[in-house]
């Protein structure tokens, strides 16, 4: 697991203008498919330069366990980094956000998936509503007590997750 206060990231050569032309010169690689870049100072701005370690402190154990636990099963699906935002945690592949952590609480931690379609058919998300003003994106929430509440039926979601095209 890659914990990246600072993000880096890749963006596909698709023709679209994510960056100004000042923002494009801080580039510090290019490869044949993926333009990587840090944006340490834009990204300080838009975070207010928050760290993980800022939404872990004061914590309790428990919810330290239960976060690391949750980090270390996503891992299994494949390789994650966590970004710090202005109010959550980001959990991403090497293309996107694959998933939030919404709160971290007294005894839980609570997890929203991004999914372009329902997911209806499960024992493991307390709500799932859409994104007003979004026809793609449904908010799969789950909240998480016991490292036992990752089972195989979460395993699968979050494979899921980690495997959606962007």
């Amino acid at each position: 697991m890659l914990i990246n206060d600072h993000l880096t990231f890749g963006v596909e050569h698709s023709g679209a203008n994510f960056c100004t032309e000042n923002e494009k010169m801080q580039f510090d690689h290019v490869s044949k498919n993926f333009t990587i870049f840090k944006l340490r100072s834009i990204m300080s701005q838009a975070s207010n330069n928050k760290q993980v370690s800022d939404f872990l402190n004061g914590k309790s154990e428990q919810t330290i366990l239960l976060f690391n636990h949750f980090i270390k099963k996503f891992e299994e699906a494949g390789p994650v980094t966590i970004h710090a935002a202005k109010t959550m945690l980001g959990i991403a592949n090497a293309n996107k956000r694959i998933a939030w952590v919404t709160q971290l609480g007294k005894n839980f931690v609570h997890v929203v998936f991004p999914f372009k379609k329902t997911h209806p058919d499960n024992l493991c998300f307390q709500k799932i509503a859409q994104v007003p003003g979004d026809a793609n994106q449904f908010n799969h929430h789950f909240r998480m007590y016991n490292v036992d509440d990752v089972n195989k039926e979460v395993m699968a979601f979050m494979k899921l997750a980690f495997d959606e095209k962007g």
